[in-house]
């Protein structure tokens, strides 16, 4: 067996191990935090029922419906316990399982992240190859401060921006949601949900350009000084081959490592754009449970989130240990 090989299998073997560490850690912080946020949802409820309510017999009747009587380590046991048999609690506000509720919602929320991944990707490597290929040139110069300006503006800050310009201003798009009044006669229909979803589409891709382009456009500049590169070209290897043939799949490579931490991170950061747009996703689920002050929800989303996190870095380090040879090779 290859020693190489083996000292590979080890270190990934720990990966796994610790990212199965950091998952019941953040499970932990994940149950603890949302129990440290001030109010709760019978509070909440109470209050917000027509005439008022005195926080006495409803209040402790509804606490006992929700185990909130309980002492808080005993309630820890069993969102444990809950969490390996599968059971992820019932939301207080949509009288649903949170495992149905969120999973609902995720269909919703990929279908709007992975179109505009997939965008945004494309457009990064191929501006961040050029950009980086020209490296401190005016050209550079001009994508470079771009990008550091789209990245500097908050999510909202776009997605309000496109709703004025685009949907209020011009009238190209519907405001939000993700069907129109029509749908009250007629049904959903595919096209209306296409439409609405143009423009969070559109946010959505601009934000996921920056990450992608600066990655890109480091390592093509580093790449592009490489002796094998300046060789080529010295033996007249056109540019167009230097660039597409042998600058470009080495560029690439880092951004193996980087597309399943990028869809984790925009399927977070999609809250505020979600929220916006009101569009029925994990976002605006995230939203709704804050306002609500709905816990299992709050407890499921962050799992979920966890999770994709711990997993997009474990299959970043086991892509690129299947990409390039010199990991295989244990060099």
């Amino acid at each position: 067996m290859n020693p190489g090989s083996a000292i590979r299998g080890n270190a990934l073997l720990w990966r796994v191990l610790f990212s199965a560490a950091a998952l019941a850690a953040a499970v932990a912080c994940n149950f603890f935090l949302m129990h440290a946020m001030p109010g709760d949802y019978i509070s909440h409820l109470l209050d917000s029922a027509p005439g008022g309510f005195t926080l006495e017999a409803p209040a402790g009747m509804l606490q006992r419906q929700f185990d909130s009587d309980k002492p808080l380590p005993l309630r820890f046991f069993i969102y444990v316990s809950d969490i390996l048999t599968g059971d992820w609690g019932r939301s207080f506000a949509y009288a649903k399982p949170v495992s149905r509720l969120v999973g609902q919602r995720l269909l919703w929320s990929l279908a709007l992240l992975l179109p505009a991944k997939l965008v945004s990707l494309g457009l990064g490597v191929v501006l961040g190859a050029f950009s980086g290929w020209h490296s401190e040139r005016k050209r550079d110069f001009f994508l470079l401060s771009g990008m550091l300006f789209v990245n500097a503006v908050p999510s909202y800050i776009w997605s309000l921006a496109a709703i004025f310009l685009f949907a209020y201003h011009l009238n190209l798009f519907p405001l939000c949601g993700f069907v129109g009044p029509e749908a009250l006669g007629h049904g959903m229909q595919w096209g209306s949900v296409v439409r609405h979803g143009m423009l969070p589409f559109l946010v959505l891709t601009i934000c996921g350009i920056p990450g992608v382009y600066y990655l890109v456009r480091n390592t093509m500049s580093m790449v592009a000084r490489q002796d094998y590169i300046v060789n080529a070209r010295a033996a007249g290897v056109g540019e167009a081959t230097l660039l597409f043939r042998h600058a470009l799949p080495n560029a690439m490579l880092p951004l193996a490592t980087l597309i399943p931490l990028q869809v984790a991170h925009l399927m977070m950061g999609s809250v505020f754009i979600e929220a916006v747009f009101s569009w029925p996703g994990v976002g605006l689920l995230v939203f709704e449970a804050i306002s609500a002050r709905d816990l299992p929800v709050l407890q499921g989303v962050l799992l979920v989130f966890t999770g994709l996190l711990i997993a997009g870095n474990l299959l970043s380090d086991f892509s690129y240990g299947a990409i390039d040879p010199r990991v295989r090779a244990g060099v």
